[in-house]
């Protein structure tokens, strides 16, 4: 098994894990940090975050390879499950030295001028649309004066449904953050290209301080509005309470 192999590889070196059991342990370690077992204390999930970091910084490259995407998703889905409704600047923390080395995440394209969140998991989406706006805004409407292009990928016909429910897009996921926003920010499909929204630069300009405000309250401030489920099952209640 996974554990397995990392116990014994110092005795026995010539089981060389591939990509595939370096990227599945880091993913059970993901699962006992969110997981809803109260018999682990947040010292106790700080400690598995703390081996994930290790795995990611060192395993890798012990074994000639470069940590991969997967790796750092769930590197950083386990600093938001963790630091979330307690200290949210260690997630920023963590994203910003994500992004210092060289398996960082690549989701703004200078070239194209476009930013690219198909793909990504929806925490992870509606932690970069909070990101970009504390800290990016500013920087990406000099780049993109017209407004900004998001990429949230299509979903193809057959794969609408998932267990007889319209399955939450990327695309709902960028709309509903940004709709949380006061004012809420306002996009729209592109006619060329259904898999990209739009925010037109009158959107952000009148009121981008508001708006800095909010991401950044968002990522310094504890709170509990993240998309740990689709959170269209919630009910009214909950949905007031995480206003």
């Amino acid at each position: 098994t996974c554990r397995k192999i990392f116990k014994n590889e110092h005795e026995q070196s010539m089981m060389k894990p591939d990509v595939f059991t370096l990227d599945l342990y880091g993913v059970i370690l993901l699962g006992k940090i969110r997981s809803d077992d109260q018999s682990l204390t947040f010292d106790e999930k700080r400690k598995i975050y703390q081996q994930l970091e290790q795995h990611n910084d060192m395993q890798y490259v012990r074994h000639g390879l470069q940590c991969t995407l997967k790796a750092r998703i769930a590197q950083l889905t386990a600093a938001i499950a963790l630091y979330h409704n307690s200290d949210p600047q260690q997630i920023c923390t963590v994203f910003d030295t994500i992004m210092a080395s060289e398996s960082k995440i690549e989701y703004i394209d200078e070239e194209q001028n476009v930013i690219r969140l198909h793909g990504l998991p929806h925490l992870m989406v509606q932690f970069l649309v909070r990101y970009m706006i504390a800290f990016q805004l500013s920087e990406l409407c000099a780049a993109q004066p017209h407004g900004l292009n998001i990429i949230v990928g299509q979903i193809k016909p057959q794969e609408h449904l998932q267990n007889n429910k319209a399955i939450y897009t990327i695309k709902q996921c960028v709309v509903d953050e940004l709709n949380q926003f006061d004012p809420p920010i306002q996009c729209q499909e592109t006619w060329k290209n259904p898999g990209m929204i739009f925010i037109p630069s009158m959107q952000l300009s009148p009121h981008s301080q508001t708006h800095i405000d909010h991401a950044r309250s968002k990522l310094t401030q504890p709170s509990t509005d993240w998309y740990f489920t689709d959170p269209r099952n919630l009910t009214e209640e909950k949905k007031l309470c995480l206003k």
